[in-house]
């Protein structure tokens, strides 16, 4: 298939022969599965600490828990959390922080 074996079928030791580009799309994946697709920002120092990141990241901006919009992030993270991070908030602080409250219905 292309991939190395991951695991010699006589010693059960991890082969040498693994690449570490093969090894990271493991734990890449394994990140991307074990925890929920999306966070929910509610701080200004979790805001921060999502976008210090080096990954890709997509943060929705809402000004309510209800938004139809939100829901349709929620969808799309579950199907591309391997690929993206996501995250929303409706934290007023961040979307002060950020210039978001001047585009959101009141």
């Amino acid at each position: 298939m292309g991939h190395e074996k991951l695991v010699n079928r006589n010693s059960n030791r991890i082969s040498k022969y693994l690449s570490f580009v093969f090894l990271a799309g493991i734990v890449s994946t394994m990140k991307s599965k074990a925890g929920p697709a999306y966070r929910v920002l509610n701080t200004l120092a979790e805001y921060e600490k999502f976008l210090e990141h080096n990954d890709h990241g997509i943060i929705g901006y809402f000004e309510s828990e209800t938004s139809a919009l939100k829901n349709d992030l929620v969808k799309v993270a579950g199907q591309l959390s391997e690929k993206f991070r996501f995250a929303y908030t409706t934290a007023k602080e961040i979307l002060d922080k950020v210039g978001q409250t001047k585009y959101l219905r009141n």
